[in-house]
């Protein structure tokens, strides 16, 4: 899914989160629609507007590009140092999420970084270290000593 990346739709989003959630308190009968609308609406406002949307427009240089990409300094688990193109990149939530696809072909896969903490950007190479959990093809990905955070994910140009 590629999330607006605009402020502007992040605070149009936002509002019409915040609308939902009135409606889920004032009226009865509907009530979980407006629920069911109004917190999604402000997950993907937060994520614009946060930390996480920040980086995401700052990492877009990357989208369409051939990369290498390693987690605590080895490539992505079953990857086996493969080349990959970067299809989209987005924020959700408190976190961004890299859709891409081996260039050898194969299935389009999602790496997930949860929580980034701060993010070291050159022309080409970008470092994002993570406060909560990273996941590559929805498996948590664990470091050389079992621990899951923090650790730095390495995108670089191939």
């Amino acid at each position: 899914m590629q999330t607006p990346q605009s402020k502007t739709n992040g605070i149009t989003i936002l509002i019409l989160g915040l609308s939902g959630l009135a409606f889920f308190a004032l009226n009865t009968e509907f009530r979980f629609l407006g629920l069911g609308i109004g917190l999604p609406l402000i997950v993907v406002a937060i994520g614009i507007l946060g930390k996480s949307g920040q980086y995401t427009r700052r990492l877009q240089q990357f989208v369409s590009k051939s990369v290498h990409v390693e987690i605590w300094g080895v490539p992505l688990p079953g990857s086996n140092g493969a080349v990959f193109q970067i299809d989209s990149i987005s924020p959700m939530g408190l976190g961004v999420w890299v859709y891409m696809h081996p260039i050898s072909g194969g299935p389009r896969l999602k790496l997930k970084i949860a929580q980034p903490t701060s993010l070291a950007l050159t022309s080409n190479k970008a470092e994002i270290n993570f406060a909560g959990y990273a996941q590559w093809n929805s498996r948590r990905i664990m470091g050389p000593d079992g621990q899951r955070a923090p650790g730095t994910v390495v995108i670089a140009l191939a």
